[in-house]
């Protein structure tokens, strides 16, 4: 599953994004599915290099491990919105 949220501000992504997170945890805990942190990762598109501190976000109490690459459907997204990463990853395999 893949939750994309979009504003201005990161304190609001983040709100929203733990507000969202906590309404899936809750609705699988209801229903009998559990949900791994550990396999969860959250990633915050940016157009800059810029280092900024994220809030952290949880699934149930357990914090969500922040990426800057990551691979969905065969395509290696980067937060930077770049492709050099997959570009790379084509031409070493």
């Amino acid at each position: 599953m893949v939750v994309y949220v979009f504003s201005k501000s990161i304190l609001l992504n983040c709100i929203s994004l733990n507000t969202i997170l906590n309404s899936i945890y809750d609705w699988s805990c209801s229903n009998r599915l559990k949900l791994n942190p550990l396999k969860s990762k959250v990633m915050h598109f940016k157009s800059s290099d810029l280092k900024v501190q994220h809030p952290n976000l949880y699934i149930g109490n357990e914090p969500i491990e922040e990426v800057l690459t990551i691979k969905y459907l065969g395509l290696t997204i980067q937060n930077n919105l770049k492709f050099d990463k997959h570009l790379q990853n084509l031409t070493t395999t």
